[in-house]
């Protein structure tokens, strides 16, 4: 889908502010606490007025609620004016203005607390907690949802407030951490405390929230490409929505079953999931969600080449993205106006909005958007013939591509050396308590250490004696040594810094080679020369991931075989088109390292074999299935590929083999001293069997 799939937005609960990159936005969570306050009645009229200004203007009508309530006692304060600085703070939260968020929940949170008014604290604890989370504060905000966890448990045992009151906040903060997790793409743990959450809607029979709880539900598996599963909650989410007449909610899932099927290449479903979800953003009269909606609706209809109705599409949606302060917004419509250009053959246009989108980013700061931005004016070089700008532009990409690298390396580096100080300093601290024990037991004992003083003097000197005799003699040889070890360590380490540097620039080098092949690809129109192209850059990328293995971990000189063979085979099934849900890949491969000079040529190996397979095996086959089976004994190395596809043609003969692929294969096998069998077997089969003399890492 190119710079289509970066302008999407997936979207939880019931607000519209999305990130682009991980399916995860911000949603308001809504919990009404309900105080039993008495005595003094602000008029209803003034109090309508400031909930009303709070649609359109939240940060006025939070100065006129606050004075409301700075000028009277609040505990004698109804609950009416309560009611409304909530309103307040839950729509700062919904329109994603967070400081004034963390303003209001962490100035009111102290004071409800003093006042002992319970649910409003733990309402405005859990706004707090949302506040920080959304403002990328994941840290503070997961200590706050500790806190409440533990004083939600606490105040419902002493009886401060009903079981429903207790389901509801509990409820509320199992959706803050789902949100939590999800942020992390820890999608197992997300999906655990959702499903807690739509377990507790539906004990407390609330079919609004289990409508809500599906849509989340269904953002997680479309992050996990499962996407009937996707689609099936989705459906159940605005089904409920509907029923309620919750137009955001309907508009913003409408959406997200538009991205689900648009994954699955069914265009006119996801069309039509748009037409419905705007009709609900225009209700809701969000500008922001029409422009979102139009822009994966521009998308769509560039994939289907409808160009006129795509172009007339981005027309309305630049009306409104022009109107609007949101940077993603903008980079999205942007990204659609490239890639329909892209398809439409006008490649000046499609560099002109490239470097449109790159220019914003770097205003901006948005590395990620850079990185894109950057392959996108190459590839629009590239299809200009202008290579030595697409050679820079990957050039430049491959520098942020490093430096984002080495900065997670450096901030994980700091988190270790933090941890390291804490278990010194724990360290520390038993070590002086266990000078102070000694220092005890050795008062104790002192006057028996007085007896036997004169005889120790005695048999210390002579001890002196010798030992100094030894010492010295074993002083100069231990010097000798520590200089011999020294010298020894740093060569050792200026070879293996060396060696480390050398297959960094070999996969950076590779990488480029790579990319080249792939924008030399898109740019020809010859079908078997993208072929070609394809498999060249899979021979390269199957190389080029070892040097990525070896730059990554400490041992220099063998792989990790198995890691690297799963990831190889995955990458390829992608490379050509196949989904998790496509195939049955069922890899074995024994757990020893080799020594990179025979991994090499067996990632070759397989890479041909595997890609074979995909090219050749599967063009009848409702359910492919690829079984490798790869073990290392002490005497041989045996590889088994088997498909069950149409099989091998009956003249088929590795002496003579008509494509380049099989004969590099031979190549590699007798290169290594190997056996190469091949045969059919319900789908075929091919069984290689390698010497491990000189094979084995040492």
């Amino acid at each position: 889908m190119g710079a289509f799939i970066s302008a999407h937005f997936l979207i939880f609960g019931q607000s519209i502010v999305a990130t682009m990159q991980k399916f995860i936005t911000i949603i308001a969570l809504i919990f009404f606490a309900k105080a039993p306050l008495l005595a003094y009645q602000t008029p209803q009229a003034a109090l309508d007025s400031i909930q009303a200004l709070a649609q359109t203007d939240v940060g006025a009508a939070y100065k006129k609620i606050d004075s409301i309530l700075g000028h009277t006692n609040i505990q004698k304060e109804d609950s009416s004016a309560l009611k409304v600085l909530t309103r307040v703070l839950q729509i700062s939260n919904e329109t994603s203005q967070l400081d004034l968020s963390l303003r209001i929940s962490s100035k009111y949170n102290q004071l409800l607390f003093n006042h002992h008014l319970i649910d409003r604290y733990l309402y405005f604890k859990t706004q707090l907690a949302t506040a920080l989370l959304f403002s990328g504060q994941n840290d503070s905000a997961f200590a706050v949802l500790n806190e409440l966890t533990i004083e939600s448990n606490n105040y419902y045992n002493k009886q401060e407030f009903s079981t429903r009151k207790y389901r509801r906040l509990v409820s509320n903060i199992y959706d803050l951490l789902g949100i939590y997790y999800a942020m992390q793409e820890n999608v197992p743990k997300a999906l655990f405390y959702f499903t807690k959450c739509d377990s507790i809607a539906v004990l407390m029979d609330d079919l609004m929230h289990q409508g809500s709880y599906a849509g989340k539900i269904g953002n997680l598996y479309q992050m996990i490409r499962d996407y009937p599963k996707a689609i099936s909650h989705y459906e159940k989410s605005i089904a409920i929505a509907i029923q309620f007449d919750d137009v955001r909610t309907a508009m913003t899932t409408y959406d997200n079953l538009a991205l689900a099927h648009e994954r699955l290449e069914d265009y006119k479903s996801s069309l039509q999931a748009l037409k419905e979800g705007r009709k609900y953003a225009r209700l809701a009269k969000d500008s922001m969600g029409v422009a979102t909606n139009l822009n994966l609706t521009a998308g769509c209809l560039i994939n289907l080449n409808e160009f006129d109705k795509a172009i007339k599409t981005l027309k309305k949606e630049k009306a409104i993205v022009r109107k609007t302060p949101y940077t993603e917004l903008l980079l999205s419509m942007y990204s659609n106006y490239e890639y329909l250009y892209g398809n439409m053959g006008q490649y000046d246009s499609m560099l002109f909005y490239a470097r449109k989108m790159y220019e914003i980013a770097s205003n901006e700061n948005i590395i990620v958007e850079k990185r894109n931005a950057l392959l996108l004016m190459a590839g629009a070089y590239s299809l200009l013939k202008d290579y030595e700008n697409a050679y820079h532009s990957i050039k430049h990409y491959q520098r942020l591509k490093d430096s984002i690298d080495e900065e997670n390396f450096s901030n994980e580096t700091a988190k270790l050396q933090a941890q390291y100080q804490d278990a010194q300093q724990k360290q520390e601290i038993a070590r002086l308590n266990n000078e102070a024990k000694l220092t005890q037991e050795k008062q104790k004992r002192k006057e028996q250490a007085n007896t036997f003083l004169t005889t120790g003097i005695v048999l210390s000197t002579i001890t002196i004696i010798l030992l100094g005799l030894l010492y010295r003699s074993s002083q100069r040889k231990k010097v000798k040594i520590e200089t011999q070890h020294a010298a020894l360590e740093k060569a050792d380490r200026e070879k293996a810094l060396l060696l480390k540097e050398l297959h960094h620039r070999v996969k950076n080098n590779l990488q480029i080679v790579s990319s080249l092949l792939n924008l030399q690809s898109d740019a020809t129109k010859d079908a078997e020369a993208q072929i070609a192209f394809r498999d060249g850059q899979n021979r390269i990328d199957a190389m080029a991931m070892i040097h990525k293995h070896l730059y990554a971990t400490d041992d220099l000189t063998s792989i990790d075989i198995s890691t690297y063979i799963n990831q190889l085979v995955k990458s390829i099934a992608f490379s050509y088109g196949f989904r998790t849900n496509d195939i049955e890949l069922n890899i074995a491969v024994s757990n020893i390292p080799l020594d990179v000079d025979v991994a090499i040529p067996i990632g070759l190996i397989i890479n041909e074999l595997v890609s074979n397979s995909f090219k050749h095996a599967f063009k009848n086959t409702p359910k492919p299935v690829l079984n490798l089976q790869m073990d290392i004994k002490k005497e041989y190395i045996s590889i088994l590929l088997h498909d069950n596809g149409d099989g091998l043609p009956a003249d088929f003969d590795l002496n003579t083999p008509n494509s380049f692929g099989l004969e590099l294969v031979q190549t590699l096998v007798n290169q290594l001293k190997g056996h190469f069998n091949h045969g059919n077997n319900d789908g075929a089969f091919f069984e290689i069997q390698i010497s491990t003399e000189k094979s084995m890492a040492a």
